[in-house]
Protein backbone atom coordinates (compact mmCIF):
# COMPACT_ATOMS: atom_id res chain seq x y z
CA UNK A 1 0.00 0.00 0.00
CA UNK A 2 2.85 2.37 0.95
CA UNK A 3 4.61 1.54 -2.31
CA UNK A 4 1.46 2.36 -4.31
CA UNK A 5 1.05 5.71 -2.55
CA UNK A 6 4.69 6.50 -3.18
CA UNK A 7 4.28 5.70 -6.87
CA UNK A 8 1.17 7.88 -7.03
CA UNK A 9 2.93 10.80 -5.39
CA UNK A 10 5.88 10.40 -7.72
CA UNK A 11 3.56 10.52 -10.71
CA UNK A 12 1.85 13.65 -9.36
CA UNK A 13 5.23 15.29 -8.68
CA UNK A 14 6.48 14.51 -12.18
CA UNK A 15 3.26 15.92 -13.66
CA UNK A 16 3.53 19.12 -11.60
CA UNK A 17 7.18 19.52 -12.54
CA UNK A 18 6.18 19.14 -16.20
CA UNK A 19 3.50 21.80 -15.85
CA UNK A 20 5.86 24.22 -14.17
CA UNK A 21 8.62 23.59 -16.69
CA UNK A 22 6.26 24.14 -19.65
CA UNK A 23 4.03 26.95 -18.41
CA UNK A 24 3.12 28.28 -21.86
CA UNK A 25 2.24 24.86 -23.25
CA UNK A 26 0.25 24.01 -20.13
CA UNK A 27 -1.65 27.30 -20.25
CA UNK A 28 -2.51 26.85 -23.92
CA UNK A 29 -3.67 23.28 -23.29
CA UNK A 30 -5.91 24.37 -20.41
CA UNK A 31 -7.24 27.27 -22.48
CA UNK A 32 -8.10 24.90 -25.34
CA UNK A 33 -9.95 22.56 -22.99
CA UNK A 34 -11.88 25.44 -21.39
CA UNK A 35 -12.87 26.90 -24.79
CA UNK A 36 -13.89 23.47 -26.08
CA UNK A 37 -16.09 22.70 -23.08
CA UNK A 38 -17.63 26.20 -23.16
CA UNK A 39 -18.39 25.84 -26.89
CA UNK A 40 -20.13 22.49 -26.36
CA UNK A 41 -22.21 23.92 -23.51
CA UNK A 42 -23.13 26.99 -25.60
CA UNK A 43 -24.19 24.87 -28.59
CA UNK A 44 -26.31 22.64 -26.38
CA UNK A 45 -27.97 25.70 -24.83
CA UNK A 46 -28.66 27.26 -28.25
CA UNK A 47 -30.05 23.95 -29.54
CA UNK A 48 -32.32 23.56 -26.54
CA UNK A 49 -33.54 27.15 -26.89
CA UNK A 50 -34.27 26.75 -30.60
CA UNK A 51 -36.10 23.49 -29.98
CA UNK A 52 -38.21 25.10 -27.27
CA UNK A 53 -39.08 28.04 -29.54
CA UNK A 54 -40.08 25.77 -32.44
CA UNK A 55 -42.17 23.61 -30.11
CA UNK A 56 -43.89 26.71 -28.74
CA UNK A 57 -44.72 27.96 -32.24
CA UNK A 58 -46.11 24.58 -33.29
CA UNK A 59 -48.19 24.37 -30.12
CA UNK A 60 -49.49 27.89 -30.73
CA UNK A 61 -50.98 26.67 -34.00
CA UNK A 62 -52.93 24.05 -32.11
CA UNK A 63 -52.83 20.29 -32.39
CA UNK A 64 -56.16 20.27 -34.20
CA UNK A 65 -55.00 22.27 -37.23
CA UNK A 66 -54.77 20.72 -40.69
CA UNK A 67 -53.36 22.65 -43.65
CA UNK A 68 -54.00 21.34 -47.16
CA UNK A 69 -51.65 22.64 -49.84
CA UNK A 70 -51.22 21.69 -53.51
CA UNK A 71 -48.30 19.64 -54.72
CA UNK A 72 -46.70 21.43 -57.64
CA UNK A 73 -43.92 20.55 -60.05
CA UNK A 74 -41.91 23.25 -61.79
CA UNK A 75 -42.82 26.92 -61.77
CA UNK A 76 -46.27 28.34 -62.15
CA UNK A 77 -48.04 31.64 -61.65
CA UNK A 78 -47.69 33.51 -58.37
CA UNK A 79 -49.86 31.84 -55.74
CA UNK A 80 -51.20 29.19 -58.06
CA UNK A 81 -50.25 25.61 -58.79
CA UNK A 82 -47.06 24.84 -60.66
CA UNK A 83 -46.77 23.52 -64.17
CA UNK A 84 -48.05 19.98 -64.40
CA UNK A 85 -50.48 20.60 -61.55
CA UNK A 86 -54.02 22.00 -61.59
CA UNK A 87 -53.60 23.02 -57.95
CA UNK A 88 -56.31 23.22 -55.33
CA UNK A 89 -59.55 24.55 -56.71
CA UNK A 90 -62.77 25.93 -55.24
CA UNK A 91 -64.32 22.53 -56.00
CA UNK A 92 -61.82 21.02 -53.56
CA UNK A 93 -62.87 23.62 -50.99
CA UNK A 94 -66.53 22.66 -51.44
CA UNK A 95 -65.66 18.98 -51.12
CA UNK A 96 -63.76 19.50 -47.87
CA UNK A 97 -66.52 21.74 -46.51
CA UNK A 98 -69.04 18.92 -46.96
CA UNK A 99 -69.50 17.25 -43.53
CA UNK A 100 -70.15 13.96 -45.34
CA UNK A 101 -66.57 14.07 -46.61
CA UNK A 102 -64.84 15.68 -43.63
CA UNK A 103 -66.59 15.30 -40.30
CA UNK A 104 -65.71 17.26 -37.20
CA UNK A 105 -64.37 20.38 -38.96
CA UNK A 106 -65.02 23.41 -36.78
CA UNK A 107 -63.53 25.97 -39.15
CA UNK A 108 -62.54 25.82 -42.81
CA UNK A 109 -60.68 28.85 -44.14
CA UNK A 110 -59.65 29.26 -47.76
CA UNK A 111 -56.57 31.30 -48.61
CA UNK A 112 -54.87 32.61 -51.74
CA UNK A 113 -51.38 34.10 -51.35
CA UNK A 114 -49.27 36.18 -53.69
CA UNK A 115 -46.60 38.86 -53.67
CA UNK A 116 -47.64 42.43 -54.28
CA UNK A 117 -46.17 45.90 -54.49
CA UNK A 118 -47.75 48.37 -52.06
CA UNK A 119 -47.77 52.08 -52.86
CA UNK A 120 -48.82 54.99 -50.66
CA UNK A 121 -47.53 58.45 -51.50
CA UNK A 122 -43.76 58.20 -51.96
CA UNK A 123 -43.54 54.89 -50.06
CA UNK A 124 -43.19 51.75 -52.12
CA UNK A 125 -42.63 48.28 -50.66
CA UNK A 126 -43.19 44.60 -51.38
CA UNK A 127 -45.35 42.41 -49.15
CA UNK A 128 -47.31 39.19 -49.01
CA UNK A 129 -50.91 39.73 -50.09
CA UNK A 130 -53.23 37.10 -48.65
CA UNK A 131 -56.73 36.67 -49.94
CA UNK A 132 -58.79 35.24 -47.08
CA UNK A 133 -62.29 34.72 -45.76
CA UNK A 134 -63.71 36.31 -42.58
CA UNK A 135 -63.01 33.18 -40.50
CA UNK A 136 -59.25 33.71 -40.88
CA UNK A 137 -59.29 36.10 -37.91
CA UNK A 138 -60.76 33.48 -35.56
CA UNK A 139 -58.68 30.63 -36.98
CA UNK A 140 -55.37 32.23 -36.01
CA UNK A 141 -56.76 34.12 -33.02
CA UNK A 142 -55.76 37.49 -34.43
CA UNK A 143 -56.75 40.80 -32.84
CA UNK A 144 -57.56 44.10 -34.50
CA UNK A 145 -55.73 47.22 -33.37
CA UNK A 146 -58.29 49.38 -35.13
CA UNK A 147 -61.01 49.25 -37.75
CA UNK A 148 -62.60 46.00 -38.88
CA UNK A 149 -61.72 42.79 -40.69
CA UNK A 150 -62.97 41.41 -43.99
CA UNK A 151 -66.59 40.24 -43.88
CA UNK A 152 -68.75 37.95 -46.01
CA UNK A 153 -70.18 40.89 -47.97
CA UNK A 154 -66.64 41.96 -48.95
CA UNK A 155 -65.99 38.46 -50.31
CA UNK A 156 -69.31 38.29 -52.17
CA UNK A 157 -68.82 41.70 -53.77
CA UNK A 158 -65.07 41.29 -54.46
CA UNK A 159 -64.64 44.54 -52.55
CA UNK A 160 -61.49 46.60 -52.98
CA UNK A 161 -60.61 46.69 -49.29
CA UNK A 162 -57.50 45.74 -47.34
CA UNK A 163 -56.45 45.03 -43.75
CA UNK A 164 -52.82 45.81 -42.88
CA UNK A 165 -50.36 43.92 -40.71
CA UNK A 166 -48.76 45.98 -37.94
CA UNK A 167 -45.33 46.38 -39.58
CA UNK A 168 -46.83 47.24 -42.98
CA UNK A 169 -49.08 49.90 -41.40
CA UNK A 170 -46.09 51.49 -39.66
CA UNK A 171 -43.90 51.46 -42.77
CA UNK A 172 -46.60 52.96 -44.98
CA UNK A 173 -48.20 55.47 -42.60
CA UNK A 174 -45.91 55.95 -39.59
CA UNK A 175 -47.97 57.52 -36.80
CA UNK A 176 -50.74 58.51 -39.20
CA UNK A 177 -54.09 56.68 -38.95
CA UNK A 178 -54.32 54.28 -41.93
CA UNK A 179 -58.04 53.45 -41.64
CA UNK A 180 -60.00 55.21 -44.36
CA UNK A 181 -56.93 55.82 -46.51
CA UNK A 182 -56.36 54.32 -49.94
CA UNK A 183 -53.27 52.40 -51.04
CA UNK A 184 -52.39 51.03 -54.44
CA UNK A 185 -51.42 47.39 -54.88
CA UNK A 186 -49.72 45.98 -57.96
CA UNK A 187 -50.47 42.25 -58.05
CA UNK A 188 -49.23 39.34 -60.11
CA UNK A 189 -51.52 40.30 -62.97
CA UNK A 190 -49.61 43.58 -63.30
CA UNK A 191 -52.77 45.58 -62.68
CA UNK A 192 -52.62 48.48 -60.23
CA UNK A 193 -55.65 48.28 -57.94
CA UNK A 194 -56.68 50.91 -55.39
CA UNK A 195 -57.74 49.42 -52.05
CA UNK A 196 -59.37 51.16 -49.09
CA UNK A 197 -57.80 50.39 -45.70
CA UNK A 198 -60.53 49.14 -43.34
CA UNK A 199 -58.42 47.78 -40.49
CA UNK A 200 -55.02 47.21 -38.89
CA UNK A 201 -54.05 44.06 -36.98
CA UNK A 202 -52.31 43.97 -33.63
CA UNK A 203 -48.65 42.97 -33.76
CA UNK A 204 -48.40 39.18 -33.77
CA UNK A 205 -44.63 38.59 -33.69
CA UNK A 206 -42.85 35.73 -35.44
CA UNK A 207 -44.70 32.65 -36.59
CA UNK A 208 -43.70 29.57 -38.53
CA UNK A 209 -46.69 29.59 -40.82
CA UNK A 210 -47.93 33.18 -40.98
CA UNK A 211 -45.85 36.33 -41.08
CA UNK A 212 -48.89 38.43 -40.25
CA UNK A 213 -47.11 41.68 -39.37
CA UNK A 214 -45.49 41.88 -42.83
CA UNK A 215 -48.64 40.94 -44.75
CA UNK A 216 -51.83 42.57 -45.97
CA UNK A 217 -55.21 40.86 -46.23
CA UNK A 218 -57.90 41.25 -48.86
CA UNK A 219 -61.10 39.32 -49.66
CA UNK A 220 -60.09 36.05 -51.32
CA UNK A 221 -62.33 36.81 -54.30
CA UNK A 222 -60.52 40.14 -54.80
CA UNK A 223 -57.13 38.42 -54.72
CA UNK A 224 -58.25 35.75 -57.18
CA UNK A 225 -59.88 38.01 -59.75
CA UNK A 226 -58.45 41.51 -59.43
CA UNK A 227 -54.88 41.17 -58.13
CA UNK A 228 -53.66 37.79 -59.37
CA UNK A 229 -54.33 35.28 -62.10
CA UNK A 230 -55.83 32.53 -59.96
CA UNK A 231 -57.16 30.37 -62.76
CA UNK A 232 -55.46 27.11 -63.68
CA UNK A 233 -55.00 25.56 -67.11
CA UNK A 234 -58.67 24.55 -67.33
CA UNK A 235 -59.99 27.90 -66.12
CA UNK A 236 -60.92 26.90 -62.55
CA UNK A 237 -60.23 29.28 -59.68
CA UNK A 238 -57.40 28.00 -57.49
CA UNK A 239 -56.44 28.54 -53.85
CA UNK A 240 -53.02 28.41 -52.18
CA UNK A 241 -54.11 26.50 -49.11
CA UNK A 242 -57.11 25.28 -47.18
CA UNK A 243 -56.91 25.66 -43.40
CA UNK A 244 -59.05 23.24 -41.41
CA UNK A 245 -59.52 23.31 -37.65
CA UNK A 246 -61.00 20.16 -36.19
CA UNK A 247 -63.46 20.33 -33.34
CA UNK A 248 -61.77 19.90 -29.96
CA UNK A 249 -61.88 16.26 -28.91
CA UNK A 250 -62.77 15.01 -32.39
CA UNK A 251 -60.84 11.86 -33.18
CA UNK A 252 -61.65 11.57 -36.89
Amino acid sequence: MITQLADLWENVRVALDGLVANKLRSSLTMLGIIIGVAAVIALMSIGSGAQAEITEQINSMGTNMLIVMPMSFGRGSVGGGGSGSLGLTMDDVDALADPNNVSGAELLVTQFDGNGQLIYGDTNLNATVSGVTPEYLALYELELAQGEFIDADNVDRRSKVVVLGDTIAEELFGDFDPVGQTIKVVGGSGHRVSLDVIGVLESQGDSMMNNVDDSVFVPISTAQTKLFNARNAVGALTVSRINIMASVGDSH
